[in-house]
């Protein structure tokens, strides 16, 4: 796993820039243990959890590189919880991705910039934002 960046302060977040930041943690996380470590966070967003201890915390520190299918990740027909994702991914590296099919349906209050998402090989983004009513943020990934 070669981590890209780690999402910078939200007053620190600058549309224009790269993530200035190599992920706090350089723990590769596998698809299976990426979903739980999102069902965990989605219980307890906090610092005092296994999963922070393991992949970092906040959320948008993880790195995720190797990952290729980030489909229904925090969609809410996998988990409930994900309509209240708030976290920052901004700087999340989705440049592995092949698929965010659906990543964000029905997440509701997302609104997370995706602007340092490079999505060159993603090959599916079928409704990846679909229902996510709050998601504004702009601009778009790197196509």
């Amino acid at each position: 796993c070669a981590p890209l960046s780690a999402s910078p302060a939200p007053s620190d977040f600058d549309s224009t820039k790269k993530c200035p930041v190599p992920c706090t943690n350089t723990t590769c996380i596998s698809r299976a243990d990426l979903t739980l470590a999102v069902d965990e966070y989605l219980l307890n967003d906090t610092e005092a959890t296994a999963t922070a201890t393991t992949y970092g915390y906040p959320i948008g520190t993880w790195c995720v590189g190797d990952i290729l299918d980030f489909s229904f990740l925090f969609a809410k027909s996998r988990n409930e919880k994900a309509q209240d994702m708030t976290g920052d991914l901004g700087c999340w590296d989705l440049s592995s991705a092949t698929t965010t099919a659906s990543m964000f349906e029905d997440a509701d209050r997302f609104n997370s910039p995706a602007n340092n998402w490079n999505v060159q090989r993603v090959a599916s983004m079928h409704s990846t934002f679909q229902a996510a009513i709050n998601f504004t943020a702009v601009p778009a990934p790197h196509l």
